[in-house]
């Protein structure tokens, strides 16, 4: 389930950069961890930051919302059709 999770995607991402990176210390793999574990924490903080404010955008919008993606999916159909 988690391949359709774009969290999962920009983690693995932070992920390969953190322990990629060539670091000139002993202690190596516990700051790449701490980078990793660092990089997952901003990225969950900021994905519930923008979470909330697409909530309030859609609960004030509700219906344009709706209406909108109704459009795009009629679109998306009518251009898979061709």
């Amino acid at each position: 389930m988690q391949a359709t999770n774009v969290k999962v995607y920009l983690y693995y991402v932070a992920g390969l950069g953190g322990f990629t990176a060539v670091f000139a210390t002993t202690h190596g793999v516990w700051l790449k961890l701490l980078v990793m574990v660092m990089i997952g924490a901003i990225g969950t903080l900021i994905w519930s930051v923008v979470g909330h404010y697409l909530k309030t955008f859609y609960n004030a919008h509700a219906t344009l919302v709706n209406w909108v993606v109704a459009l795009l999916l009629v679109v998306s159909i009518v251009d898979l059709w061709r």
